[in-house]
């Protein structure tokens, strides 16, 4: 069982912020031009979605619901009834998407009505926890997130799954402990690169200022340069002359 004293500790290494920032370059809400509040007019932010395009393209040629098939006695027997009762094209193509956006994504399985169930964890609410081999392995899993204002954090290890709230007096126990029935812990990491990269946080400088340079010096200066003309037009002369 992970320590209920641990949970905090393992909370402030959880880089959320971060994970945000990436999933609002995705969306086209790129920090380094909306981060900072309104400025002097003209204050022209156009982001340049070369992010989300790029990450479209991945999924359009590889991460398609329905371009994975799988095929076998097994799978005829066993898994296609799991896969189609959980979806099983749409939740990889979800885990794909947000290993590209974030370098990592987190799938969780667990039995209900007997059946094997598994969908994605947000990634902003996922806190993997590894021991300190020289190949780490998962050894607990914390799925951590607010709810008007409460925090609430549900712990895996390799045998139970844990509730907690934190109240009054800290992290306290939420019912009691339930064996899983798993071997391991019931969490899949999936990532994109050896070092849990994504694919664009590398050339962020480049964007940011291809953003900059669209916004300030192209859509901003094209805006002052219109409303200049447009002061001067009282004093500009309509006459037209014939001699030209």
């Amino acid at each position: 069982m992970i320590d209920i004293a641990d949970i905090d500790k393992h909370i402030a290494r959880h880089n959320a912020r971060r994970l945000y920032e990436q999933r609002a370059y995705y969306e086209g809400k790129h920090p380094a031009i909306y981060s900072d509040g309104p400025k002097e007019a003209p204050d022209n932010r156009v982001p340049v979605p070369i992010v989300r395009k790029a990450i479209k393209q991945v999924m359009g040629y590889m991460f398609r619901p329905g371009d994975i098939t799988y095929s076998g006695e097994y799978y005829e027997s066993t898994l296609k009834d799991i896969y189609d009762a959980n979806e099983e094209g749409i939740v990889d193509a979800e885990l794909a998407e947000t290993a590209l956006v974030n370098g990592k994504a987190f799938e969780l399985h667990w039995t209900e009505d007997s059946q094997e169930r598994f969908t994605q964890v947000p990634v902003t609410q996922s806190i993997p926890i590894y021991d300190g081999a020289i190949i780490p392995k998962m050894v607990g899993f914390i799925r951590y997130w607010i709810d008007d204002g409460v925090q609430y954090a549900t712990t895996y290890d390799d045998r139970e799954i844990v509730e907690y709230v934190n109240g009054a007096q800290g992290w306290e126990y939420v019912g009691q402990p339930r064996e899983h029935g798993y071997k391991s812990v019931p969490v899949i990491e999936f990532t994109i690169g050896p070092n849990g990269e994504n694919i664009f946080d590398h050339v962020l400088p480049l964007v940011d200022l291809l953003d900059q340079s669209i916004s300030e010096d192209i859509a901003n200066e094209l805006q002052r340069f219109a409303s200049a003309y447009l002061l001067m037009a009282d004093d500009i002369s309509s006459d037209v002359d014939a001699d030209g």
